[in-house]
């Protein structure tokens, strides 16, 4: 009788664990899966709350490729085999849009754009009838991510013009010039400068030329194509990098941007201001040393434009 107490005793203590370990889990950021290596879902536990994730229902008994896209669910089977394989905790990191998941879950609305997860996969020791097992624990890293994201493109921008900055510019003009050293890769550089850029900023003041600055900065990514890296390269210089396509045939191009640039018109308040732009066209030669001498080349060139009157380009080659 006693024997039975304890063991009731016991039992009941193992239960009101239990359901502590259940109210932890729920209020814990991550949610834990245990499957098989072909990518069969055993269990699910952990987090069963909707906050961060897209499927709520019990997946239990059903494949990872049932709830997720192929290409999804072929990144999380390939990563629960290397774990199995090699032995050792494998960490995967991948974004999810709502296309992703299926079937559609009404708690997929609740997640807005592009999600990412960070998904920790460690083989158990035990197995399901010879099939080794592995925890996947998933947690939502989405504010993270987009922090990181954000303090990249700080690293890489112009905090006024939000186009690249003269660092970040560098290292692409670097590896453009390695491509054309390697392929004969065809590198165009266009250097451009507001004429007279410090007369705008004497006569109307510096908030008036910060605005020039900033819509001349979204004119240029208008006009350009989307593969042609734009950047303020210091000021009111800015260097175009146009891969893939020679000076010359690049002239088209230029001639419109110097055309339309006229035609814009920057308004604050009862200002108007209206200007021209100058710019020296380039391309990486075979004789080029390094970058910077097919730089000196379009500054040069840039020049030129200048001493002529402004308002033009020059090419250079």
């Amino acid at each position: 009788m006693i024997i039975r107490k304890h063991i009731s005793k016991v039992l009941e203590e193992l239960s009101d664990l239990q359901r502590s370990l259940q109210k932890i889990s729920d209020v814990m950021p991550d949610r834990h899966f245990i499957v098989d290596k072909t990518g069969g879902i055993i269990a699910r536990f952990g987090n069963s709350k909707a906050e961060g994730f897209y499927q709520t229902d019990d997946p239990s008994g059903s494949h990872i490729s049932d709830l997720c896209s192929p290409e999804l669910a072929q990144i999380l089977i390939k990563g629960v085999e290397e774990a199995v394989n090699q032995d050792k905790c494998i960490t995967l990191e991948y974004s999810v849009s709502p296309d992703d998941i299926k079937p559609p879950q009404p708690i997929a609305s609740t997640l807005e754009g592009e999600q990412w997860f960070e998904v920790k996969l460690v083989p158990l020791k035990e197995s399901v009838s010879d099939r080794p097992l592995v925890v996947c624990s998933a947690r939502n890293i989405t504010e993270r991510k987009l922090l990181e994201l954000e303090l990249k493109m700080m690293a890489v921008t112009d905090p006024m013009t939000k186009l690249f900055n003269r660092r970040h510019m560098m290292e692409q003009l670097e590896k453009s010039f390695d491509i054309f050293t390697r392929y004969a890769t065809p590198g165009t550089i266009l250097s451009l400068d507001i004429d007279f850029f410090k007369h705008i900023n004497d006569t109307y003041g510096h908030d008036i030329g910060d605005a020039v600055l900033i819509q001349f900065s979204s004119f240029l990514q208008s006009e350009l194509r989307e593969v042609d890296v734009i950047s303020r390269f210091g000021g009111e210089e800015f260097i175009i990098l146009m891969p893939n396509i020679t000076a010359e045939d690049s002239t088209p191009a230029v001639e419109r941007l110097i055309k339309n640039t006229r035609l814009l018109h920057v308004i604050k308040g009862d200002i108007t201001v209206d200007f021209t732009i100058s710019g020296g066209l380039t391309e990486i030669k075979k004789d080029d040393k390094n970058i910077e001498e097919t730089l000196k080349r379009a500054d040069t060139a840039l020049y030129q434009s200048k001493e002529s009157g402004r308002d033009k380009f020059t090419m250079t080659i």
